[in-house]
C-alpha cells in the first residue's frame, strides 16, 4: 500500500515490458478522471501517452523531452517547478496552500536524469539543473507542499540514476520476480507486501486507487 502522505517520492523501476509507463497511465486515466484541480506533469521519452493527453485535456501537462530541442523541453519543466516553488513562497506567507494539486511524474528518467559521458556542455549543465530540481522537490517540497513525485526508469543499479535510490521514500518493482529476490535479500525498504497478491494501492489526499501490474 502506497500512502502518497506517508510516502511522497516513488519510484518504480523494472526491465522494459515490465510495465512501469502501463502501470503509469493507470494511476494516471483513474486520477484524471472528473478532476480539474490536479495538474499533473508528466516528463517522458516515448510517445505512449499522447492519445492519454487527447483523453484527459488540460489535466495533464505532458512532456517529450526528445520531442523537438532538448533545452526547450527542459525550460517546460523548470517553469512548472516554478509554479511549485512560487506556491512553496505563498505557503510559508499565509499558511495556505494553492486549490490546484500538483503531481510529478518522470517516466524512463534514466534518458535524462543521469549523466551521460557524451554529453556536451549544455546538455550537462541542462541535465544538473534538472537533476537539482527533482533532488530538491523530494527532500522538500514533496511532503511540505503535499505533490507527489513518481520517478520510473529501468534502472539496475543504484549509480545508474544521478538522483540516489535512498532518498526515495518507498521504491517499487513493477514485476513479482523482482519484489520476490528483495524479499529474499531482506531488502524491506525496497519492496511492498502487496506484490505478493499482485497490486499496490496508489493513495491520492481524498481518494484511492487501485493498480493491478502486469504480471
Amino acid at each position: 500500500i502506497v500512502d502518497f502522505k506517508r510516502y511522497p517520492s516513488l519510484y518504480i523501476d523494472g526491465k522494459p515490458g515490465s510495465g512501469k509507463s502501463t502501470a503509469i497511465e493507470t494511476v494516471l486515466r483513474s486520477l484524471l478522471k472528473g478532476q480539474d484541480q490536479l495538474k499533473v506533469m508528466l516528463v517522458t521519452t516515448k510517445p505512449d501517452f499522447r492519445n492519454l493527453k487527447q483523453e484527459v485535456g488540460e489535466g495533464l501537462v505532458l512532456i517529450d523531452i526528445f520531442d523537438g530541442l532538448f533545452a526547450d523541453q527542459a525550460q517546460n519543466i523548470m517553469a512548472i517547478f516554478k509554479e511549485i516553488d512560487d506556491m512553496a513562497q505563498n505557503h510559508r506567507k499565509t499558511g495556505e496552500l494553492s486549490s490546484i494539486q500538483y503531481m510529478l511524474i518522470f517516466d524512463e528518467a534514466k534518458d535524462y536524469l543521469a549523466k551521460e559521458r557524451s554529453d556536451d556542455k549544455i546538455t550537462q549543465g541542462i541535465k544538473e539543473e534538472l537533476i537539482n530540481l527533482v533532488y530538491t522537490h523530494i527532500r522538500r517540497n514533496a511532503r511540505y507542499l503535499q505533490v507527489p513525485i513518481i520517478v520510473a526508469s529501468q534502472t539496475q543499479n543504484e549509480g545508474d540514476l544521478a538522483i540516489p535510490l535512498k532518498m526515495f521514500h518507498l521504491r517499487l518493482a513493477s514485476s513479482t520476480n523482482e519484489a520476490m529476490r528483495r524479499i529474499l535479500w531482506g531488502d524491506k525498504r525496497l519492496t511492498d507486501q502487496s506484490f505478493n497478491q499482485g497490486k499496490f494501492l496508489l493513495k491520492m489526499p481524498e481518494n484511492e486507487h487501485m493498480l493491478r501490474i502486469a504480471m
